[in-house]
């Protein structure tokens, strides 16, 4: 949005950061060739990850004056016929296949798969697309040294759907990108919109599948874990669900709840151990599988407002389940890297997802292991049964980053890593840090944690 303001000499128009349209970034490779992809306006651009600063966008490709809210792209594998998802801020969603469009010389989207927001259908912004990345599965058995490809193969086609739509009203739709687009008015409209509820489509052969319902607060950013059984969903009312994905209902098992305001970003270690969350309270959380509680506190790296958090998949990999490698960036303009070593209790049990089970419509009581150090977390009622309240500030231990900077002249919306260095996006530039070239300049931040 644009302001004026007038005086006696002119006018002048200073441009605002608006948070739901904000820019936003994915390192895409098409036929070994890496590209950045970027929103502009309506567009999804384009460039060469190896381009300098001169060159043209290789391609731009636009949504007939629809904002581009959010997009995310996959590796193809074989059978995909779609790798990047687009959002849009009238509610639809788009599902494209980015090697035609690169070698397209129309501007429109070409290969697309488009579900319209129409009647009670989807109607609200899309503010996150996110894909259940079968690659992730086959990463997760290459990291265990299982090369069982019949159990691999077996484990992919478990899936009901391969991604995700969240919308400001607070749904998600769930769609699979083998099937063609649903008629209109497949979902009913909602009983009760402070509720949750899960609703399948009226039409058994719908795409989108079904719609999970968490409340009138807007879902704000989404990640699945490494196995892509579970879910972690963040709002704004500063609730970040675990969601078990894996059966044929999806079940919230855990969760926690901010220390303070609303959740903008979350994403998960690679270990799949710990959620990693953060927003308005200018601090980021990490969140604990196995312990079932919020586990450290990282502060002092942000002075306002965190946008979205990055893990490094390349050094996480390198070392062992504890050790914890992030980037957050904020509106404050600020990068902060975050390098830390959990130590802990290795004799504490590991919880079953069978042992945690509540559907949303079936609340039971809790039997999350609880924390011996304090009096037992009151947690909510309900279907939220399994999510924490907020710890208290003498109850999580704080530990600062790595490194803090201010690199950009304007809020930072989007970080990624690459095997080169991390990718930030504000609202006017896309810029490439490189990493240290020697690793005796990476130090690790450890701190004691024990039951």
């Amino acid at each position: 949005s644009y302001t004026s303001t007038s005086g006696s000499i002119g006018v002048t128009r200073r441009a605002e950061y608006d948070a739901r349209h904000r820019r936003r970034l994915a390192l895409a490779v098409v036929d070994r060739v890496p590209y950045v992809l970027m929103n502009l306006g309506d567009c999804v651009v384009c460039v060469s990850y190896k381009a300098s600063a001169k060159d043209k966008a290789v391609k731009k490709i636009s949504f007939n004056g629809a904002a581009v809210t959010t997009f995310a792209w996959r590796a193809k594998m074989l059978g995909d016929k779609y790798d990047l998802l687009v959002g849009l801020a009238n509610g639809e969603v788009h599902a494209i296949d980015l090697g035609t469009n690169l070698g397209d010389k129309n501007k429109k989207a070409a290969s697309v798969e488009r579900w319209k927001a129409k009647g009670e259908f989807i109607k609200s912004r899309v503010t996150a697309v996110v894909w259940r990345d079968r690659a992730n599965v086959r990463n997760v058995y290459d990291r265990a040294g299982d090369d069982d490809l019949a159990a691999m193969t077996a484990r992919e086609d478990d899936f009901s759907f391969d991604w995700i739509a969240l919308h400001a009203d607070g749904s998600l739709f769930t769609y699979d990108s083998r099937r063609d687009g649903a008629p209109e008015g497949a979902f009913p409209p909602l009983a009760d919109p402070s509720a949750l509820s899960v609703v399948q489509a009226t039409n058994a052969n719908s795409n989108p599948i079904e719609r999970w319902h968490f409340g009138r607060s807007q879902l704000t950013a989404a990640a699945f874990a490494p196995d892509c059984d579970l879910l972690a969903i963040v709002n704004g009312d500063g609730m970040c669900r675990i969601v078990d994905v894996a059966g044929c209902r999806p079940t919230v098992v855990a969760g926690f709840k901010s220390y303070y305001a609303g959740f903008n970003a979350v994403n998960w270690s690679l270990c799949g151990r710990y959620v990693i969350a953060g927003g308005e309270s200018d601090m980021i959380e990490i969140w604990g599988w196995y312990e079932r509680e919020v586990i450290a506190w990282a502060c002092g790296g942000h002075r306002s407002w965190i946008c979205d958090i990055g893990v490094d998949d390349v050094q996480n990999a390198q070392g062992d389940s504890r050790a914890l490698r992030f980037v957050s960036v904020g509106e404050d303009c600020r990068i902060a890297i975050w390098d830390v070593v959990i130590q802990g209790d290795d004799d504490v049990a590991h919880p079953e997802h069978d042992d945690l089970m509540h559907n949303f419509a079936a609340p039971a009581e809790s039997t999350a292991r609880q924390s011996t150090t304090t009096e037992t977390k009151t947690r909510f009622s309900g279907p939220d049964a399994m999510v924490c309240q907020a710890a208290h500030r003498d109850e999580v231990p704080r530990v600062v980053p790595l490194m803090t900077h201010k690199l950009h002249d304007n809020p930072v919306s989007a970080v990624a890593f690459t095997k080169e260095g991390i990718l930030t996006a504000a609202l006017c530039d896309v810029k490439l840090w490189l990493r240290p070239e020697s690793s005796a300049r990476y130090v690790r931040n450890e701190y004691e944690y024990s039951d």
